[in-house]
């Protein structure tokens, strides 16, 4: 049985994607890097569990996996009218204050966002972001190693796929052209591959 949400939460159902089987979701951030540029990714946002689930059932599927995120055991409430955008994905990853940079931050990308009343919200968000995002990518390589797939070595060079902010535009300045401009957009881990040595 599910853990009690707040009935402010929404919950996203994941038909196909990157995911082992259809799975419900409480949270956008969990959700987005399992269907964000996802080739044949289908999805759908509720307003309840229940019609989560049921939504599930309509479609045939009774075995379903369902996550949900609680959220963290102390918030500071705040009197205060202000508002965080957690930015996930975008030309940067991380909360704004002022709507007018969070717009630039996703402007042209697949980012993953939303607004809270406080910023332990805002950060929790990008957490759970994080963490799903390493899900896919752990998922994609147990996959392969259950495929017989191996590593070369166990030195791991992560800059060879992930962007750091501003790299994009280092890149321009230097005179080298990318294919993609848009920084830290998804891989497109159903593309991975792993070519082996020839053994002799």
């Amino acid at each position: 049985m599910a853990p009690p949400v707040s009935k402010s939460d929404k919950f996203y159902t994941v038909y196909k994607g990157r995911v082992d089987k259809p799975t419900i979701y409480s949270s956008w951030s969990q959700a987005h890097p399992r269907v964000i540029e996802c080739e044949g990714a289908e999805h759908k946002k509720w307003d309840t569990l229940e019609d989560a689930c049921k939504a599930m059932k309509d479609r045939g599927f009774e075995d379903v996996d369902i996550f949900v995120k609680k959220s963290a055991e102390t918030k500071i409430v705040s009197l205060r009218k202000d508002k965080y955008y957690a930015v996930a994905g975008g030309k940067t990853t991380r909360v704004f204050t002022s709507w007018e940079d969070a717009k630039e931050a996703i402007n042209r990308t697949t980012a993953c966002q939303e607004c809270f009343s406080t910023k332990q919200e805002a950060e929790e968000f990008i957490e759970n972001w994080k963490d799903a995002y390493a899900d896919v990518w752990r998922r994609a390589i147990r996959q392969g190693l259950n495929e017989g797939w191996k590593a070369r070595d166990m030195s791991l060079n992560i800059g060879s796929f992930l962007l750091r902010e501003n790299d994009n535009e280092r890149l321009k300045e230097d005179g080298h052209e990318m294919v993609k401009t848009a920084q830290n957009e998804l891989p497109k881990i159903e593309q991975l591959s792993v070519k082996e040595d020839n053994q002799e």
